[in-house]
């Protein structure tokens, strides 16, 4: 395996950044990166549920197909910027999800956010999920502001 960044990004305004960052650092490092989104165990909505069953959808994968898109946007960039990639779609407890999945393919870091999808208006803040990283992870942990 070659070594690799992992990036965690969620699909807010700051993951163009945080993954334009990390592929220049591939780019520097000759590393490869992967993207990882972790669908938050959270309700799927009621409106939604209607519709899939109306429509015969799995609903189950209702935060997949989301994570999804968001990883082939943001794949997308880091190949047209010449950093090979790969893409992980997981769900469930979002930091612990990033933390087993850096160590079960031996990362090299971890690239995190500043703040995410719950930043605090214009206040600037280590995120909640970016902070249980830090605190956590056994690998080293890069933030992106």
């Amino acid at each position: 395996m070659t070594p690799e960044l992992l990036v965690a990004i969620d699909g807010s305004e700051h993951s163009e950044r945080i993954v334009k960052y990390a592929t220049d650092l591939a780019k520097k490092l000759s590393d490869s990166l992967a993207l990882v989104y972790v669908a938050p165990a959270t309700q799927i909505p009621e409106t939604y549920k209607e519709y899939a069953k109306e429509e015969n959808l799995d609903q189950s994968d209702y935060y997949g197909a989301v994570g999804r898109q968001i990883l082939a946007k943001y794949a997308k960039i880091a190949k047209n910027l010449g950093v090979e990639c790969e893409t992980i779609t997981e769900a469930g407890n979002v930091t612990e999800n990033i933390m087993i999945v850096a160590k079960e393919r031996n990362s090299e870091a971890i690239i995190v956010g500043l703040q995410g999808l719950h930043g605090v208006g214009k206040v600037r803040s280590l995120g909640s999920v970016s902070r249980r990283i830090i605190e956590n992870s056994p690998t080293p942990v890069i933030t992106v502001p």
